[in-house]
């Protein structure tokens, strides 16, 4: 979104997050509600293994997510890390903690667990950890015996620490990318260039086949969400048809090499089937699919 290799900032504040350039300039599509009061520290990490490092969040209501450089949660998230409505101030972590050289989303939680969520929503073997109800603070995933393996700490209500040795190296800087609160012992909460995914070169495309999802399907008056990931940058191009084939709205996006996701809402349409009809144009080809959007009311 920025200038290549430029530095990113991202903050917060409540229930927003907000993302600049090196140079100050806002980028477009952040600094939306995001439903949730949002735990005080942020992480990074790149879950999905896009190649592009995403933002780690978890809310007071233990809900874990990683946002795109879109400004929008990945397509399904966030997850809840439980179903116990206790408040949570843990910041979240990302390792690999199943060795398959991606990283997972560790939050602890006030209800005495301590999740890992891959980017499918899944929990490792293993997991949940335990830490007990009313668990305050935040974990930390250290190799302390220096034996190449990792290990998590985490503290209980009564201040007391439980340490856990996972079965998994310590893998690549890149997969296990922030430890703890902050991302290192400095606090610097800062993702470093040795941390930092290498970005895949542009390819055409430049639709990835079958990333496009309209949801929720059918939907009930609210919006309905447009998610899907491109191989290059391209202009994206939304025609809505009701049954009939008349256009009821069009609209057109810049899409950037990452998971994308846009909004439609549909207002007063009434409740139908509708088609969409999306063209993705790229630098050297493009694509038009159809997708079938049901409106209840």
């Amino acid at each position: 979104m920025c200038s290549p290799r430029g530095p990113e900032l991202v903050v917060h504040h409540a229930d927003r997050l907000w993302a600049f350039c090196g140079t100050g300039a806002p980028i477009p599509g952040w600094g939306r509600d995001v439903g949730d009061t949002l735990v005080a520290a942020l992480g990074a990490g790149d879950p999905d293994g896009d190649g592009r490092p995403e933002v780690l969040t978890q809310s007071v209501r233990s809900e874990l997510a990683f946002w795109n450089a879109s400004g929008y949660p990945s397509p399904g998230w966030p997850k809840p890390g439980t179903l116990e409505p206790f408040r949570t101030g843990s910041a979240p972590l990302a390792a690999d903690v199943d060795g398959d050289s991606r990283s997972e989303i560790v939050g602890m939680n006030a209800s005495g667990i301590v999740a890992a969520l891959r980017a499918d929503g899944r929990m490792p073997d293993g997991w949940p950890l335990a830490s007990g109800s009313g668990a305050t603070g935040s974990p930390v995933l250290a190799d302390l015996d220096r034996d190449g393996r990792i290990d998590l700490v985490a503290p209980d209500r009564f201040g007391l620490l439980h340490a856990y040795s996972l079965p998994v190296g310590t893998g690549t800087p890149v997969a296990t990318s922030w430890t703890m609160l902050g991302g290192d012992p400095g606090r610097t909460s800062a993702l470093p260039e040795f941390a930092t995914p290498t970005r895949t070169e542009p390819v055409a495309g430049p639709l990835v086949a079958g990333s496009l999802k309209a949801y929720p399907n059918p939907a009930r008056r609210q919006p309905v969400s447009f998610a899907y990931t491109l191989t290059e940058p391209a202009d994206v191009e939304f025609r809505i048809l009701d049954g009939s084939g008349h256009e009821v709205a069009a609209f057109t996006r810049r899409g950037g090499q990452t998971d994308n996701l846009e909004v439609w809402d549909p207002g007063r349409l009434p409740a139908g089937l509708y088609l969409a009809r999306v063209r993705f144009r790229g630098a050297a080809s493009e694509r038009t699919l159809i997708v079938p959007v049901a409106l209840l009311r």
